[in-house]
């Protein structure tokens, strides 16, 4: 059992039980986050993030099924109802972010974005002040899921690369023009 808990395959909690972890293998920091420059951990977060985003939303459009169309609806009605009740609506965005990853059917994706989604929970900390920043997120994210719905790749390419600059706007991250068609 010990050799199931050093691989992240069980959680072993003291006085509850024995629990499989939700994703089996993946530490909690695998990417050694926690020893990069906290100053500039945001920017380079959502720099992946633009990078990364577009093409994961694209490939999303053309494996997705409906019980992800649904997940999705259900989760982009939990943020709006979240943030209208002016309760924290991260967990269901990142969540959101997590169910188009999980629409690629890409292990490695599934695998590599709740990592880079930690910076969904930290820009929300540099965001949530700034005006109209929710409403223009959701609409994004609303474009993002009609295209994904109607299978149209670059049409979700393109909605999540305004997700993700409009994101970097907000938090006051410099936009590398290289990285914008």
């Amino acid at each position: 059992v010990k050799i199931l808990q050093t691989e992240r395959i069980v959680d072993i909690r003291q006085g509850q039980g024995t629990f499989l972890c939700a994703m089996p293998g993946l530490a909690d920091d695998p990417l050694g986050l926690r020893f990069a420059d906290q100053e500039e951990l945001i920017a380079q977060l959502l720099e992946t993030r633009l990078l990364i985003e577009p093409s994961v939303a694209a490939l999303a459009a053309g494996r997705r099924t409906e019980e992800h169309l649904q997940e999705m609806k259900l989760l982009l009605d939990k943020m709006d109802s979240a943030y209208l009740h002016g309760e924290n609506y991260t967990p269901y965005d990142a969540q959101f972010h997590s169910v188009i990853a999980q629409c690629t059917g890409n292990d490695v994706i599934m695998r590599l974005l709740p990592t880079v989604h930690e910076s969904i929970s930290a820009g929300y900390q540099h965001t949530r002040r700034v005006e109209g920043s929710y409403q223009r997120a959701s609409q994004c994210h609303l474009e993002m899921y009609r295209a994904i719905m109607d299978r149209d790749a670059d049409r979700a390419r393109l909605a999540a690369q305004r997700h993700m600059v409009q994101t970097m706007h907000d938090s006051g991250v410099e936009v590398p023009a290289a990285l914008i068609r």
